[in-house]
């Protein structure tokens, strides 16, 4: 089968990080794949893809009619000459772009949001061209039951639920009992992330746990924010912002316990990435992924979303209680087994067949 997938770049980022997963899981299965960039001429690719799958980067630039236009007309002429046999999009403007790009073609179009829409507002215009454009969509994609209800009713017949896939592969290895005293996140540093909120937590137990750090991987636009935030509680050298980590298994397999702190998500990948690495974790039960992740108490701990007391004395709760943490890492890594890639992988390939 001939695949072509469409994002706007594979630049650091979980949508990123799955798409790339996806197409080299098809790439291997035996299925012919094409990554189109919308943007990603202006990115150096972050995620290494199979030297198989052809990519082809563009360089749209949609500021005006006049450039959407010509935008939509190089995006159709650059698909229809992969021939697929399905498309598969990611991402709000992206996916629109596509459907309005294949309009009146007889392709199977598949796309997919990879941030709940409810909390992720991408303007008046595109939300318009979003509601008319996605009723041509042969399938729509959520992550969680939970968002699959923020496009409406009208929308829901089109609609499957597929959660992440993840590569294990580098998880499989070097899991040990002897962790540092770490506890560490992972995510862009942008306010949806609520690093913010993690710092105050761990500001109002720092002084409990002088032997604990922070560690904080990722980059972003609230970076000396965070550092100011960082300063003003006179933790720089209990809380460090790490940039970004191109070997996530291997920084999580040193951590002891993994927080995720975000007002909202679509599915937290590095969530699943933590706990297959046996990383007790603790998380916002925020919308939408965490929960349908977590088993509260037997895989990990969900904390109510922007309570920072509560997730203060989650985090105090596990370090205190070093056996617990122990029995949390180990179930943590059912994971492995639940979100394996090829069976993921294939439930895609199921929907181009019967689009």
């Amino acid at each position: 089968m001939r695949i072509t997938g469409v994002i706007s770049s594979l630049k650091a980022g979980g949508a990123e990080r799955v798409m790339a997963t996806l197409a080299n899981a098809w790439q291997a299965a035996g299925h012919d794949v094409t990554l189109v960039l919308t943007t990603g001429a202006r990115t150096a690719n972050f995620y290494t893809i199979d030297p198989q799958i052809t990519v082809l980067p563009l360089d749209l630039n949609i500021g005006n009619v006049r450039e959407l236009l010509h935008g939509l007309r190089l995006l159709r002429r650059t698909i229809l000459d992969t021939t697929p046999d399905g498309v598969i999009s990611f991402i709000d403007v992206t996916n629109v772009l596509v459907l309005l790009a294949l309009r009146g073609t007889q392709i199977p179009i598949i796309v997919s949001e990879r941030i709940d829409p409810k909390f992720h507002p991408i303007g008046r215009v595109w939300e318009t061209l979003r509601a008319v454009s996605y009723r041509w969509a042969n399938a729509i994609v959520m992550q969680t039951q939970q968002s699959k209800q923020s496009l409406g009713p009208r929308l829901q017949r089109h609609m499957h639920v597929i959660p992440n896939p993840l590569n294990f592969a580098d998880a499989m290895q070097n899991i040990t009992p002897d962790r540092a005293q770490i506890i560490v996140a992972m995510g862009r540093l942008n306010p949806q992330k609520g690093f913010d909120l993690l710092i105050d937590a761990f500001a109002q137990i720092a002084a409990t746990l002088p032997n604990w750090q922070l560690h904080i991987y990722g980059a972003g636009q609230e970076q000396t924010a965070l550092q100011q935030q960082i300063a003003t509680h006179a933790l720089t050298h209990q809380i460090q912002l790490k940039g970004l980590t191109q070997s996530p298994f291997e920084t999580l397999q040193q951590a002891t316990i993994f927080v995720l702190s975000s007002r909202y998500e679509g599915f937290p990948n590095v969530l699943l990435e933590a706990m297959a690495s046996g990383c007790a974790v603790i998380s916002y039960d925020c919308p939408s992924g965490p929960a349908d992740i977590i088993t509260d108490q037997h895989n990990g701990w969900l904390v109510p979303a922007e309570d920072v007391p509560a997730l203060a004395s989650a985090i105090k709760t596990a370090v205190d209680n070093p056996t617990t943490v122990a029995q949390m890492g180990a179930a943590a890594r059912e994971v492995i087994e639940t979100y394996a890639t090829a069976p993921i992988a294939d439930k895609w390939i199921d929907l181009i067949r019967t689009a």
